[in-house]
């Protein structure tokens, strides 16, 4: 599925293909937000989709903001 977000660094509408069902995401969303870790709720996700969700930075967001250092 396709997310949107706003990157906070740049204000910039960004969109990230998702490998999740519709409903999956749903319910990962849900848990997140009741407090799991966002690396709980996604487990199949990686960190740099799990950065986008959580914050909206794009890749080229996440490597400004950790100096290509990664996730």
């Amino acid at each position: 599925m396709i997310v949107t977000r706003v990157s906070p660094l740049t204000k910039k509408v960004n969109r990230m293909q998702i490998p999740m069902k519709a409903q999956d995401f749903v319910t990962a969303m849900e848990a997140w937000k009741n407090g799991a870790y966002i690396q709980d709720a996604f487990p199949n996700l990686n960190a740099t989709e799990r950065e986008f969700i959580k914050t909206g930075y794009s890749i080229e967001d996440q490597e400004v903001v950790f100096n290509g250092e990664g996730l």
